[in-house]
């Protein structure tokens, strides 16, 4: 019969011993039989394998087994190696994100230091660090000890400095200034800082000094 045949010429060929057989109806496109062989010690009888069929046009179509589980593993082997090269490149994609923002980070606060060196006071730019003030396009140099003190002032503008203060922060490791010295240090600064008229140092009498900025 049709089984038997099959069968022999598959064991023979060794083509598979695992395979579905299915006869379909050339016209309707409909499976009249079909039947599966497995690799069994005692292969079980098969259903209808003795129905006798009317002499028409059909086709034969065998599918073996083993050939779709290989199939099944090598989609289940790309899916998984699809997915390590997914994770690979999200690694590398957040590495490189987690670069980027430290760089930027490092810019944005070396940006914040140069700023940071700088301060307004009034329509001065002042330097403590360089030494400077700038006035629209001048550029007015200081001595230590007038950044120092200008530096004192602004960081209490608004507030009076008693001198011996001044002169203890400012002067402390150059021995003790008698006299006018500091009186003359305010005189430079207020020379230097006159194209501004909004800002003052003033004099408190008997105290000290004020550095008043006018908003």
């Amino acid at each position: 019969n049709l089984s038997a045949s099959i069968d022999s010429i598959m064991l023979a060929e060794n083509v598979s011993d695992n395979y579905i057989v299915e006869v379909e109806d050339c016209e309707s496109q409909q499976i009249v039989y079909s039947y599966e062989y497995v690799p069994y010690p005692i292969q079980t009888g098969i259903p209808c394998g003795t129905r006798s069929y009317l002499e028409s046009c059909y086709t034969l179509i065998i599918t073996c087994q083993d050939e779709i589980e290989s199939m099944e593993e090598l989609i289940v082997t790309d899916s998984s190696e699809e997915s390590n090269s997914t994770i690979v490149y999200w690694i590398i994609g957040l590495t490189v994100l987690l670069i980027v923002l430290v760089l930027v980070v490092i810019k944005r606060r070396k940006s914040d230091q140069r700023v940071d060196d700088a301060m307004k006071i009034g329509k001065y730019e002042f330097n403590k660090k360089k030494l400077t003030l700038s006035f629209q396009n001048e550029l007015i140099e200081l001595t230590s000890k007038e950044a120092d003190l200008l530096d004192m002032l602004y960081n209490s503008a608004n507030d009076t400095l008693e001198r011996e203060t001044i002169l203890k922060v400012v002067w402390e490791d150059q021995g003790v200034y008698v006299g006018r010295t500091l009186d003359v240090f305010i005189s430079k600064l207020r020379k230097k800082l006159e194209a501004d008229a909004s800002i003052k140092i003033l004099n408190i009498r008997g105290v000290g000094y004020k550095l008043v900025l006018d908003n």
